[in-house]
């Protein structure tokens, strides 16, 4: 029987580990934990280590258990092109709701409101505000991946118009139901009449700082964003100018600069070097939008990885991945 080698440095918990095995073919050798076996066929890793990487001679393929390609990764892996990379969008569903939720939470003025009413005061509700619908708006969403259209399609309820930007447009896409497709090269057109920007793009280095000063001057005062993609995607420090100055009228931000390094970090680590925290009209999230260590969302990622799995067993020769290149 063909069998096919899958090295998950990981140490899965029981109920994922089973759920993950219980759904591969049986022809699929599984194995988690930091113990390397002698040989695989495909590591399952987002970060790998050079070790890692050559610590088995028959290595056909790196799956990515996520969206997206971190720049180390992505620098190591193209130095071995014989090796064949996948990620996995198990979570767009999740990402989307979340983003839905930070936007509405923004444009509401929940978090402002909910602070001052804990310490009984009332005079919010009583303050003019500009802020208040999502119907009539119109929205840009900067990537149209997995995760951009599933936005789309809970923003579309909604009565917003949506616009949407992807990088690599192509004669299909003119069919699209739900937004209005855009090329990159139409970005600044498109900022002057966009209420909510909306960005998932993966960060690579086409993608590195593509809103900063320039792109969030064309946005109008009445524009909120909201970055579920990468921090880096958006220029810190033209964000937070821009937010000090009210230029724009708020951010809903879940992904960021800085990150702990490691546990005992977690407790004093900022996410920025501009001090965000002192802003009024931004909400900041610690990068939750996929839904890690929610049970049914990590549910999904064993299913995924399954469904990838068992399709790479498949197949004679593994079929293309991701463009390193490109980043995703």
């Amino acid at each position: 029987m063909k069998t096919l080698a899958v090295y998950y440095p990981e140490i899965l918990p029981s109920p994922y580990k089973n759920l993950l095995r219980s759904s591969l073919a049986d022809g699929i050798i599984f194995k988690d934990g930091n113990t390397i076996p002698a040989d695989f066929d495909i590591l399952i890793e987002g970060k790998p280590t050079a070790q890692l990487l050559y610590a088995s001679t028959k290595l056909k393929a790196l799956v990515i258990p996520y969206a997206g390609v971190p720049e180390d990764t992505r620098s190591l892996m193209l130095q071995l092109p014989e090796v064949k990379v996948y990620n996995i969008h198990h979570n767009a569903q999740a990402v989307a709701e979340y983003t839905l939720a930070l936007l509405l939470a923004a444009v509401k003025n929940i978090i402002p409101m909910h602070n001052a009413l804990k310490s009984g005061d009332w005079t919010p509700r009583y303050q003019p505000s500009q802020y208040g619908l999502l119907r009539g708006g119109k929205a840009l969403i900067l990537g149209y991946g997995a995760i951009g259209r599933e936005v789309a399609s809970l923003l579309t309820p909604f009565g917003v118009t949506i616009h949407a930007i992807k990088q690599d447009l192509d004669s299909r896409d003119e069919m699209d139901d739900l937004a209005t497709l855009h090329g990159l090269a139409d970005l600044h057109a498109l900022l002057p009449a966009t209420d909510f920007l909306i960005v998932t793009l993966p960060l690579t280095p086409s993608t590195k700082g593509l809103i900063a000063t320039a792109e969030l001057s064309l946005l109008p005062a009445r524009a909120f964003i909201v970055n579920v993609g990468r921090g880096e995607v958006i220029d810190q420090h033209a964000l937070y100018a821009s937010l000090r100055s009210r230029r724009i009228a708020g951010a809903a931000i879940d992904v960021w600069y800085h990150y702990p390094g490691d546990e005992e970090s977690r407790i004093f680590t900022y996410p920025a070097d501009e001090p965000f925290g002192d802003l009024d009209n931004i909400i900041m999230s610690p990068h939750k939008a996929g839904g890690l260590a929610v049970a049914q969302v990590e549910s999904l990622r064993m299913h995924f990885l399954a469904d990838l799995l068992n399709h790479l067993y498949q197949q004679q020769e593994f079929p293309p991945g991701i463009d390193l290149n490109k980043g995703y």
